[in-house]
């Protein structure tokens, strides 16, 4: 049995056009946003641990990872990737 479920499904990065490797991400982006767009990355590839977690804990984590993107987004003003994770369904 698999201990960990991964955040969200791996095509979400596809979606916002972050399924890059830092080379990728060096040749994309501007030093100055890169870290934010690292983060992101970081965020939803994260495992969050399904077993030792109860079910309403579990979710709180995966919205966490959501939010905390977002709040990358944002911070270097990418409108677009940021409304791509408000419309996505959480279900």
């Amino acid at each position: 049995m698999n201990n960990y479920i991964p955040l969200p499904h791996p095509s979400f990065l596809e979606k916002l056009n972050l399924h890059l490797t830092l080379p990728g991400l060096k040749a994309k982006y501007p030093r100055s946003h890169r870290h934010n767009y690292l983060a992101v990355i970081n965020w939803f590839n994260r495992p969050v641990s399904a077993v030792s977690q109860p079910l309403l804990s579990h979710k709180i984590e995966i919205s966490k990872g959501y939010s905390q993107s977002f709040y990358h987004l944002i911070e270097i003003q990418d409108w677009e990737k940021a409304s791509i994770i408000l419309i996505e369904d959480l279900t």
